[in-house]
């Protein structure tokens, strides 16, 4: 029907089901690599294998607790020990989501274990290019709705960031183009190519 299915919150039987179903690509539009770090909302080998086989992507979100499970445990730590606080704040702001959320995320950002570095992301990236190539492989950062990024990858203005890091490792300004936007555009492409297709 010309729309693109995301699969990023999905469980892994409702991807199967999917990917049965599809004519066309699908995406993970923002998930990281279960391998690297094992929690339910990021991508298992095997769907990350199946996606790519029938032409989608998983575009890697870059917020630190899909990308590092070390940086998943502490902040958990630190989330439980801000529940009197949370409560209280909730009873102070009542119906006012937007002070509670601002006030409490000043309190964690003071009380959050460092960031992950930017090579936490790329090894998210080349995981998947390693396993399902480099066709395979997109970019979902997830600024509008994660809370805490690598140091030196906050929002969109450091995005360059990413693309240096690349550079370093030897990626071809072909597969950077890939990576960062060009393998999502193809499954557009695709995805419009198959409406109707039944």
């Amino acid at each position: 029907m010309g729309i693109v299915i995301d699969v990023s919150h999905a469980s892994d039987k409702t991807v199967l089901d999917v990917l049965e179903i599809s004519k066309a690509p699908i995406i993970a539009s923002h998930s990281c690599v279960r391998e690297i770090n094992p929690i339910p909302r990021n991508i298992s080998d095997e769907l990350i294998k199946k996606i790519a086989q029938k032409g989608g992507i998983v575009m890697v979100n870059f917020y630190a607790g899909f990308l590092d499970k070390g940086w998943e445990e502490k902040s958990h730590k630190v989330y439980q020990e801000l529940e009197p606080i949370r409560e209280e704040l909730k009873k102070k702001y009542g119906d006012d989501k937007n002070g509670y959320y601002k006030e409490i995320f000043e309190i964690w950002k003071k009380k959050a274990p460092p960031a992950p570095k930017i090579d936490k992301l790329i090894e998210h990236i080349e995981h998947i290019i390693k396993i399902a190539g480099i066709d395979a492989v997109g970019i979902g950062s997830d600024f509008e709705g994660a809370g805490t990024f690598m140091d030196n990858l906050k929002d969109v203005s450091e995005l360059p960031n990413l693309t240096c890091e690349l550079l370093k490792r030897g990626y071809s300004k072909k597969d950077m183009e890939k990576i960062l936007g060009g393998n999502f555009l193809r499954v557009l492409k695709e995805v419009e190519r198959n409406r109707f297709a039944f």
